[in-house]
């Protein structure tokens, strides 16, 4: 396996640890909100997700370089089913983290309409 292969295979895993802390954070929103808590409750939730998601962006930067090299060249001499593995299961959680922030910003619009 290519020295590239394994630095990104290294930086998704980071990545997909940081996403699993998002999601978890993601439902502790939800549950902010549907416990009808404090907004200073829910923006400490969200900062915490914040500081998760710039940590992301900090190791998307760091593998900028690798990330362009694996596209043109490496990908296509060297299938990497691992790697394949890691980046579906990004994909996937991202996807849940989507439907749990949709979900609250539902909640919310439905609560606020109520009060109003």
């Amino acid at each position: 396996m290519s020295g590239t292969v394994c630095r990104l295979i290294e930086a998704y895993r980071r990545e997909l640890d940081l996403y699993d802390q998002v999601l978890a954070l993601a439902k502790e929103a939800m549950d902010v909100v549907r416990d009808g808590r404090s907004l200073a409750d829910l923006h400490a939730v969200n900062q915490k997700k914040k500081e998760r998601l710039d940590e992301v962006a900090g190791i998307e930067v760091e593998i900028a370089r690798d990330k362009e090299t694996w596209r043109r060249g490496v990908r296509l001499d060297e299938p990497n089913a691992q790697l394949d593995a890691l980046l579906a299961e990004l994909s996937r959680r991202i996807e849940q983290i989507l439907r749990v922030e949709e979900e609250t910003d539902s909640w919310i619009l439905r609560t606020s309409v109520q009060v109003s």
